[in-house]
């Protein structure tokens, strides 16, 4: 008889964990959702506000340095999708191309860069954040999300202080078990060298990053929300 009772709390016990287990993997997964960050969810590309933070007086320099990497950058882009025509390439082989010209172009400039970025410690790209401007809704819908979703923002901006910054001013619970994937300048004593660190800077960097993502948080599904060339191919991800 206590062979039986015992045998029977045993199985009961059994399937009691069987049940959790099932209950477990049944539980629908929450959707994941990442979002880009500069002009997906602010108004204005916010990588000048680095520039600005360093020192007001190297912001016309900068602005003429950025002058001339939009107008190469709109000139490569206008012969590449050219070419990309005429020999009937696919998207993927087109920003492949893009992808060459962006790195290449980023290590040509990375001294001239650091010129402008370096001497910042943290404290001064906090105040800086003060003056990111968000679109409409934007960090409206981010608070409607999170308790929903499995929320992430994966950015090619190059400070990852400033997108946090940004966000904790409006809301520091937005931060909070939200991951941001993006590059951050190099600090030594507390101050930038003015060098970005970090692999995220084109659509291809992006689309690895989107993957990794994917496979390493439990989801139902998967959206993107970006507005750029360079979130051509996570968007386009299934």
């Amino acid at each position: 008889y206590q062979r039986r009772v015992r045998g029977g709390k045993t199985r009961i016990s059994q399937q009691r964990r069987v049940d959790r287990v099932y209950m477990s993997l049944s539980k629908p997964f929450k959707p994941l959702v990442v979002l880009d960050f500069d002009q997906t969810l602010t108004a204005q590309d916010t990588t000048r506000l680095l520039a600005l933070a360093s020192q007001v007086s190297k912001l016309e320099k900068w602005e003429a340095h950025e002058r001339l990497f939009h107008q190469n950058w709109k000139n490569f882009f206008n012969a590449a999708l050219e070419t990309s025509k005429n020999k009937k390439e696919t998207l993927a082989t087109f920003l492949t191309s893009l992808d060459r010209y962006e790195k290449e172009d980023l290590l040509k400039t990375q001294e001239t860069l650091s010129e402008f970025l370096k001497g910042l410690d943290k404290k001064a790209i906090e105040s800086a954040s003060q003056n990111v401007l968000f679109n409409h809704g934007a960090l409206e819908t981010m608070r409607e999300l999170k308790p929903k979703t499995r929320l992430a923002i994966l950015s090619v901006n190059w400070s990852k202080t400033l997108v946090s910054a940004s966000l904790c001013r409006f809301d520091p619970s937005l931060v909070q078990d939200v991951p941001i994937f993006c590059n951050e300048l190099e600090f030594k004593d507390g101050v930038s060298t003015g060098y970005v660190r970090g692999d995220i800077h084109t659509a291809i960097d992006k689309l690895k990053c989107f993957r990794e993502i994917k496979s390493e948080i439990d989801h139902s599904v998967s959206i993107y929300v970006g507005d750029s060339v360079t979130d051509l191919l996570a968007l386009l991800l299934f």
